[in-house]
């Protein structure tokens, strides 16, 4: 008999026996146009139809360029191009591209690395391209560096420290650490130190800009509305004054041998142990046809690992803290890893499984149904390649090309993607994907360890020998793990009482069911061969009483983790990734639902199946100790960590006992047995409750009638009730949380405002999302700008739909000696706030609004999300749609009556206050 697994006995002693591939570089994409001033400045130009444009400077000098007594320079000047230039004075820049429909941070912004600093600004269309431009000339040779701005700046750098620099690594941060040792990448932070941040001064500063700021060290990237001619006039324009320096490029730093030692480290609190094994795959950059093949190759074994692993762990009902098989990068070099986390006690037993299965994956590979699932995505891509290419953003061309500069590779061209791809999928079969996993399976990895506090690092070290060792074995021969459908639905057909054409443009579609159910169907050719699908109705946890809260945390897991009638969880998840149908199903606190994607031709299957888990529950009772063991490890790790603490802190002394609110206790989810989970369920999905599906796809919608009555029109639902949406919170509210559980020198400091309004509607969605962008621009302006107290102060609002309950935080992480001043900062700003906001800052939001949901159009499971939330609360899906509409129906007294609502003075202000541990 053929063994389905087998990998040719030559191939495996000749690992590299592959037919030899003509090789050859990447074609660069010819639309983009490359040039050159006579100061030596390069330019890229990319001129689209898009309304959009986008600009970059990337220059050519990061921390690797500072002196020792320059740590952090690079960052600074960069800080500096925002607070003062030869234009713009103080913080104008910032409030003229606000006013412009750009917000700080997520449309400009400038990043500083090890070898480069780049400054990005996204405009909404060319209208302010000049005055960008002018901008982006300053910050080429007219910063001003003001003694005061300098100053007042150095606040800002410290927040950044306290934000992104942990006295405490986490392991992921260890492991960043322990590869760059022996590296010119070690000891040069880009922040730098905070002693020569606070040491430096104006005369400083401006020195290191005016020996790294030269055009010959700058590349410009311009891309969007506008034509070649006028790309290169503006480049004329506002750059070619700019005189040519003396300094010379810097060497590339790249391709630096990296640390190869095993690495065995005590995890933080909050983190769970773990075992990671690290594959080098060499350079990340892809500049020729043999590694672009070789990186999807590694990629799609990284996949089918994935799935493998998945399956194996399933099987045994193997609890873990989350296990991955994927790609990872340190700079410029890539890798393959492997990590599982898991419970201390459960160490043994994690590893060895994951040994076993790498094993057997390296010795038998894969079958065809797995590399097919695979490669199916693949295929895909290249049929739609032409399409996304032509799609692209002006954001993204931009961001593309600021990519490749750094790695020092070309944007291939679409015609050449093509080629490539399609030789990789012509050459990708069994036997050439099964030698490549032995091949990569037979290096010698590195070893990660995450040791518990209560596991010796020595003993760990100690045991490293033997887990190579039985790495080495020979592996288990899989069983082929193709599934066959299980389901032959009998149920009779159900009917269809009402059919309506809601809209024309997009086109809405929408039916009544005999069993009450609402459907609505958006035809949106973005979609183009797949189908979203959302099966959701309000209740959630509001609708289950306060002892089966912990089962409904756990539920969904749960009942996948199982599977359905005739298929276990590893099976019907296989059978689900052969018929590419994906699933997802969640418990929410006033709704639940299941969320769906499938090929249009597999919709049938993939609404059968919606009625199986809809109508049945299987409950196994050992992945059901599986899951309670996960979470429990999880949570308690949560718990034992500064934040985890915090929040479970605030989070009991704000809501009432039994609140769906509260976070779940492990003692708590200890109790959870079948019968809870079952009546979870039935609970939840077997009552009706503004029941709604929602379908996005690109097929007519006479076509979807039909399976309507097949597979949802006969779902049997008892007549639910809304439930009654009671007060959450303990009363009177604690004016002040002060909890001293911070292991870090830093201060959070958070002001809530509670208060109570009559049930949402789709125009206070909108405002409340207007607001917050407000608000934020506000603490951005005041907090980091005007005070430089926090790097990134945030406005958060928490308004679950259906709930009276609105619960904003205004907060800032700042030095534990500036809380007294953040909080007359932050009241202040809330009594701002309460008095309203004026058109101009309401018109600008409402642009930039408006441009941020652009993507929604192009995005159809989000379409699908957003029509079932507003359907099921009874916003209104309209407003989905119609979302130009409504933006402008909202008028300056809307927006600050609810400002009036939500800071005023019946709003319940709560101090909390995340503060350092008493030493």
């Amino acid at each position: 008999m053929k063994n389905k697994y087998s990998v040719g006995i030559l191939c495996v002693l000749l690992a590299g026996c592959a037919a030899q591939q003509t090789n050859r570089p990447l074609q660069p994409d010819q639309r983009w146009v490359t040039q050159t001033l006579p100061n030596g400045l390069t330019y890229h130009l990319y001129p689209d139809s898009e309304q959009e444009v986008s600009i970059r400077l990337y220059i050519h000098a990061g921390s690797m360029q500072e002196t020792a007594q320059q740590a952090g320079y690079a960052h600074f000047v960069e800080h500096m191009a925002f607070n003062g230039t030869r234009n713009y004075q103080h913080n104008d820049v910032i409030r003229m591209f606000e006013q412009s429909g750009a917000q700080f941070g997520a449309d400009f912004n400038a990043f500083t690395g090890y070898d480069r600093t780049i400054y990005q600004l996204d405009l909404p269309n060319p209208q302010n391209i000049d005055k960008a431009l002018l901008w982006f000339s300053d910050i080429a040779d007219g910063l001003n560096f003001d003694a005061d701005e300098v100053e007042k700046e150095k606040g800002v750098i410290l927040g950044e420290f306290r934000a992104s620099r942990s006295d405490n690594l986490n392991i992921n941060q260890q492991f960043y650490q322990h590869m760059i040792q022996g590296t010119s990448y070690a000891n040069r932070d880009p922040l730098g130190t905070r002693e020569i941040v606070q040491a430096a001064n104006s005369m400083s500063l401006n020195a290191f800009h005016e020996q790294w700021y030269q055009p010959q060290l700058a590349e410009l990237v311009i891309t969007g509305n506008f034509t070649l001619e006028q790309g290169q006039q503006w480049v004329e324009k506002y750059f070619s004054a700019w005189e040519k320096g003396n300094t010379a490029r810097p060497a590339s730093i790249h391709n630096q041998q990296q640390n190869q030692q095993d690495l065995v480290t005590p995890i933080i609190a909050g983190e769970s142990p773990s075992l990671t094994l690290v594959f080098p795959q060499g350079s990340a950059a892809i500049t020729d046809l043999v590694s672009q093949q070789e990186f999807w190759r590694d990629d799609v074994a990284e996949q089918l690992l994935q799935a493998r692993l998945n399956a194996a762990f399933s099987d045994a009902a193997q609890p873990t803290a989350g296990i991955y098989s994927t790609r990872y990068s340190v700079e410029d070099q890539r890798y393959s890893i492997v990590s599982v986390g898991f419970a201390t006690e459960q160490r043994d037993k994690v590893q060895a499984l994951l040994l076993q299965t790498l094993a057997s994956f390296r010795d038998y590979g894969v079958t065809q149904t797995e590399l097919d699932i695979i490669l199916r995505s693949y295929r895909e891509h290249l049929a739609f390649l032409q399409d996304n290419r032509e799609s692209m953003t002006p954001v993204e061309h931009a961001n593309q090309k600021v990519f490749a500069i750094a790695v020092n590779e070309p944007i291939q061209s679409t015609l050449d993607n093509l080629a490539s791809l399609s030789e990789f999928l012509s050459t990708a079969d069994l036997d050439s994907i099964n030698r490549h996993i032995n091949k990569q399976l037979r290096q010698k990895p590195l070893l990660i360890v995450g040791a518990a506090a209560t596991e010796e690092v020595s003993v760990l070290k100690g045991a490293l020998p033997q887990l190579r060792k039985d790495l080495t074995q020979k592996g288990i021969e899989p069983i082929d793990p193709q599934v066959n459908s299980p389901f032959k639905l009998q149920t009779a057909a159900g009917d269809i009482i009402e059919q309506l054409d809601m809209n024309e443009e997009p086109q809405v579609t929408y039916w009544q069911l005999s069993n009450g159910i609402d459907v609505y169907y958006l035809r949106n050719p973005e979609a183009k061969e797949q189908v979203y699908v959302q099966y959701s109705s309000a209740g959630g946890q509001a609708a289950l009483p306060s002892h089966l809260l912990p089962a409904a945390e756990i539920a969904p897991y749960v009942v996948m983790r199982s599977g359905v009638e005739g298929l276990n969880g590893s099976q019907f998840d296989q059978y689900l990734r052969q018929k590419d149908i994906g699933f997802f199903s969640y418990i929410n606190a006033t709704s639940h639902g299941i969320e769906g994607v499938s090929k249009i031709q597999e919709l049938p299957e993939l609404l059968e199946v919606l009625h199986m888990l809809v109508t049945t529950v299987t409950v196994n009772p050992e992945q059901l100790n599986a899951a309670k063991t996960e979470f429990i490890q999880n949570r308690t790790a949560y718990f034992e960590s500064p934040i985890g603490a915090f929040f479970r802190a605030v989070t009991d002394q704000s809501f009432i006992e039994g609140s769906r609110y509260r976070l779940r206790s492990p003692e708590q989810i200890t109790q959870v047995n079948a019968q809870q989970i079952e009546q979870v369920h039935q609970i939840l999905f077997g009552k009706k409750r503004n029941n709604t599906l929602v379908i996005v796809g690109n097929v007519a919608s006479s076509q979807i009638s039909p399976m309507l009555r097949q597979y949802v029109a006969n779902l049997p639902l008892a007549q639910g009730s809304l439930p009654l949406m009671t007060n959450q919170l303990i009363k009177p509210v604690a004016p002040r949380l002060e909890l001293a559980l911070n292991n870090e020198n830093a201060t959070e400091y958070s002001l809530r405002m509670l208060s109570e309004t009559s049930a949402h509607t789709a125009k206070t969605v909108f405002i409340d999302d207007i607001l917050q962008r407000i608000a934020t621009q506000r603490m951005l302006a005041e907090v980091r700008e005007h005070q430089s107290l926090d790097y990134t102060p945030q406005v958060r609002y928490y308004s679950v739909d259906g709930e009276n309950l609105n619960d904003w935080v205004l907060s800032a992480l700042v030095d534990p000696k500036d809380q007294e001043k953040i909080a007359q900062v932050t009241h202040e700003m809330v009594r701002e706030l309460a008095k309203g906001v004026t058109q101009q800052e309401l018109d600008v939001v409402k642009q930039k609004f408006l441009i941020d949901m652009k993507p929604l159009y192009k995005s159809p499971a989000q379409q699908a999300f957003f029509m079932q939330r507003y359907a099921i609360h009874q916003y209104g899906i309209e407003a989905t749609y119609k979302i130009e509409e409504m933006t402008q129906s909202i008028t300056l007294d809307d927006v600050n009556q609810r400002a009036q609502a939500l800071f005023g003075q019946q709003a319940i202000q709560q101090e909390v206050i995340f503060k350092p541990k008493a030493k």
